[in-house]
Formats: structure tokens, sequence, C-alpha cells
């Protein structure tokens, strides 16, 4: 077993080279363990000793659980249709202008993202007929008469419409609040998404050459970087597992065995970053250090960037741990219930009278009354639950993380490879003619 440095930046920096992330473990001639054949699944290689089939599947669910390193590991895992773009199991585009049509309202309303799919849902609004129209038959059964219970449905449909109109009240506010979260959040990876490609975009600039030790040092603050994007989701999501980081090449093995004790996974790797950023301004030459132009001035702004990337992911993660109140999702999912089982009766009741009188429209109009209002009903009452916790990385309102990360990466080394392909057009030679007048105005002057 390998021997781990003491915890600490130096330690963590002096085990860059020695540690081995677990795609070099796939293919090195060691003992088999429970760890390595973990670190093989996450990889998606194929382990001899299991069945094929099982491997397959293992391989499939583990290839979701990596970033994905180049574009085509990235279009692998899209999946296209005419209205919607998915990466895993996330919506990552949708076409709005065809979705609004009646075309794309019907079409969207068997994809995989709508809320009509939702079992639950199917399940509720089932439900509810099955029940009305077991209730209809009874009453026609033990009222033939044409006008029995006439002053029961009357109140019964008073009472449908004035729940009605309190549920449609409160789940607007519902929808609005949790909408606002689920932007709220959004808009805080935004702001670690701006706060990276900014730290990123100065080290290009200070760090532009194309030698290995500029390239360590962009690499490395842009792993980490986007480790700790990554590490976010698995703080929402209570997964403390970091083999599929180490799988994705976005951390050592060191640097988690580092991080498996502490809380706050992903803020602590902004203080790695921190103090790497130091190191860099002030530290041992002899170690990689003192290399940052202009550190008095330029060391502050990149620590002002870390900050405000933890303060973005601390803030995300404050919208998960602060749920909305218990009281108040439980009052309103009351309120739904009660609306569908009076609106339920109150169908059996008119399904049962339209029975009566021998009237097959006024049953159909009856039906469509109660499988909407109970559908949509229950299907806002779901999706605005849904959208509470979009760092989960399971359903398709949940944010596709592992395509934000992959993005990351792509745009942030594209910063370098920009300036690599410029050649410094700035740079004009001293004998071209835009040149020399400059020169000879200048030993004029002196």
């Amino acid at each position: 077993m390998m021997h781990l440095p003491q915890v600490g930046l130096p330690a963590i920096l002096a085990c860059q080279h020695v540690a081995l992330p677990a795609l070099r473990h796939a293919t090195s001639p060691r003992k088999d363990t429970a760890a390595s054949k973990k670190s093989l699944r996450l990889a998606g290689v194929r382990d001899s000793n299991n069945n094929s089939c099982n491997n397959n599947s293992e391989g499939v669910k583990s290839n979701l659980r990596i970033v994905p390193r180049t574009p085509s590991d990235f279009t692998r895992r899209l999946k296209t249709n005419d209205l919607l773009t998915y990466f895993d199991t996330q919506v990552l585009r949708y076409d709005a202008e065809r979705l609004t049509s009646t075309a794309g309202i019907l079409a969207a309303a068997v994809t995989a993202a709508s809320f009509v799919r939702t079992r639950r849902l199917l399940l509720t609004a089932s439900l509810m007929t099955t029940v009305s129209c077991l209730a209809s038959f009874v009453i026609s059964a033990a009222a033939p008469w044409p006008y029995a219970f006439e002053a029961e449905s009357r109140l019964l449909i008073d009472l449908t419409h004035s729940v009605r109109t309190v549920s449609v009240f409160l789940l607007g506010f519902y929808l609005a609040s949790c909408l606002g979260r689920w932007w709220g959040m959004r808009d805080s990876i935004g702001g670690l998404w701006g706060a990276l490609n900014d730290l990123n975009l100065l080290l290009a600039a200070y760090f532009p050459k194309d030698n290995p030790q500029d390239n360590e040092v962009r690499e490395r603050i842009l792993r980490w970087a986007v480790a700790s994007h990554e590490l976010m989701y698995k703080q929402a999501c209570g997964d403390e597992d970091l083999d599929d980081l180490v799988a994705s090449g976005l951390l050592e093995e060191s640097e988690c065995s580092v991080l498996a004790p502490l809380p706050s996974k992903g803020q602590v790797v902004w203080a790695w970053v921190a103090a790497y950023i130091s190191h860099l301004a002030y530290g041992p030459v002899e170690e990689g250090g003192s290399r940052l132009p202009f550190a008095p001035t330029v060391m502050p702004e990149l620590h002002r960037l870390c900050c405000k990337a933890r303060g973005s992911l601390g803030a995300t993660l404050a919208f998960v741990d602060t749920q909305i109140p218990f009281r108040y999702l439980h009052s309103l999912s009351l309120v739904v219930l009660m609306h569908n089982v009076i609106q339920a009766a109150t169908s059996a009741v008119v399904i049962s009278r339209a029975v009566r009188l021998k009237s097959p429209p006024m049953v159909v109009v009856e039906l469509i009354c109660l499988v909407f209002y109970t559908t949509i009903f229950t299907g806002m009452l779901k999706t605005g639950a849904s959208m509470l916790n979009p760092l989960r990385s399971s359903g398709d309102v949940d944010f596709p993380r592992r395509a934000f990360s992959y993005f990351m990466m792509d745009e942030n080394r594209a910063f370098h490879q920009g300036i690599l392909n410029l050649s410094r057009p700035w740079q004009v030679p001293a004998a071209s003619s835009h040149g020399a007048p400059q020169q000879e105005q200048r030993e004029q002057r002196n």
C-alpha cells in the first residue's frame, strides 16, 4: 500500500507525480483489489471474472458518472430528437418555438421529460378516475330516477369550484418560488463558472508558454476548479465516493485521501487553489514558486476570484440545505389532495346523472374534466418538488453537471490555445515601415 504524505498543499504537490489515477491502475499488472475493481468499473474496463453482459451494463452506467474528455465522448452521450437534446438523462436544450406549437405540445407529452410521463402522476389520475367511475355506477344503481341527488350535486359542484380556485392561487405562488430557487442555483453556478473562467483566463496570460512548467500551472488549477464543481453536486446528493473523479482525471488518489474525511470538499479545493497561487507568487524557487508575474498586484486579484468562486459554490449549496418550510409544502399537498378527492366525488355524481339521462357526451366531458384537473394539479405539485434540488443530476429537470464540467474544461483550454495560435501580432519588427518613423521620432526627442 502506498504511503501518503502529511495533509497540506506541499504534500499534495509532492504527490502529483507519485499517485496514479484509476485509469493507469487499469493497465498496470497488479493484483486485483476491491478498490482497483471499482476503479475499473468506473473507467468502463471489463473485469474478466464477471459475466460479460453484466460488465457491459455496469460499464455503461459507470461511464455516465465520468466527465467527457473529448468531443467524441461528449457527442456519444447526446440524444437528440426534433424537440429535445438530452445529455445522459438531463435536458440540455430544447426548441422553445416548436414546444409552444400545437404539434410540439402533443409531441412533448410523450417524451421522457414531460411531467405527464411521471409514474406517480399517471397512477394518481388513474386511481381517481377508477374510483369516480365505480362510485358513479354505485350511485346510479342506488338511485335510478333521473334527478336524484340534485341538491347534493349542486353543492359538490360549488365546493369543487371553490377548492379549485384556492388550489390555483396557492400553486401559482408555489411554482414561482420553486422556479426562483431553481434559477437562483443556476445563477450561483454561473458565478462559479465566471470566476473559474476569469481565473484561467488570467493564468493563460501570465503562463502562456507551451512548456511543462506553464502547462502544469494551468492544468492543475483548471483540474481543481472543475473538480470543485463536481464535488458541489456530490455534497448536495450526499455522495462520498470520489473514484469517478479519479477516473475522470480531475483528482489524484492522494488528493482524494486528503479530501475524504473533510466536509465541504468543493470549498476546500478552492483553499488549495488560493494556497497554490500564493506558492506561485512567493514560494521557494527550487519548488517551482516565485513565478507569478507582478505578484504584489496580481495575487490579490487571483485570490479575489478564488473567494468569488467559493462563495458562489456555497450559495448554491445553501439553496439545497435550506428547504422551503415543511408546513407550507404539506398544507399545499393537502389542498391538492382534497381538490382531487372532491373532484372525483363531483364527477361521480355528474356521471351517474348522465348515465341515468342516457347522455354519453356529458359522461365524456366530465371524464375529461376529471382527468385534466387531477393530472394538472398533481403535476404542478410534483414539478415544483422536482425543481427544489436540481443538483441530483438524475431527473430531466436537474442540471447536466457533467456537460457543464466538459464545457468548463473545453472553453478554458481554448483560452490558452487561442493565445498560442495568435502568435503575438503586436510584436512589430524593428525594420518595418510602421516602426521606423516611431524610432526616428524617439531619437529626435532624445
